[in-house]
């Protein structure tokens, strides 16, 4: 809790929709950018000359570097088509057999010792009774 609210109290004071780090990071990656040269090859599909040529498709999001995949994973669409932004549960099996219905103990708690009702002594119950009635 102490630390979310940190986390909080310290975003609230960002100018930028981007933290700090990722806004330099943009910055850098935009000032490195701006050095080659475009050409349009079609609507999403461009062709970067910087020191090699690199092909980019925008629609897909893939590069023949793949520089752009591997700082990109898990941003882009999900391989079932959906935003990466979603996470979705595990999947998972039930496990075979009957579910156990046995509860399970808190920490601390124990089983009341038994106590017979005839003899009124702790350590047996009235059908397992020994005494004489």
């Amino acid at each position: 809790m102490v630390l979310n609210s940190q986390r909080r109290f310290e975003a609230e004071k960002w100018t930028t929709v981007l933290c700090q780090e990722m806004e330099t990071r943009l910055c850098e990656n935009a000032e490195a950018g701006r050095t080659g040269a475009v050409r349009r090859s079609n609507c999403t599909v461009f062709e970067v000359f910087a020191d090699y040529s690199v092909m980019v498709d925008l629609e897909q999001r893939t590069c023949s570097c793949c520089l752009w995949q591997i700082d990109d994973i898990g941003k882009g669409l999900g391989s079932n088509g959906s935003a990466a932004g979603v996470l979705l549960p595990p999947i998972t099996k039930r496990p075979a057999g009957r579910p156990p219905t046995k509860r399970i103990k808190v920490f601390g708690e124990f089983k009341r010792p038994l106590k017979c009702s005839r003899c009124s002594v702790a350590g047996h119950n009235r059908k397992t009774c020994k005494a004489i009635i």
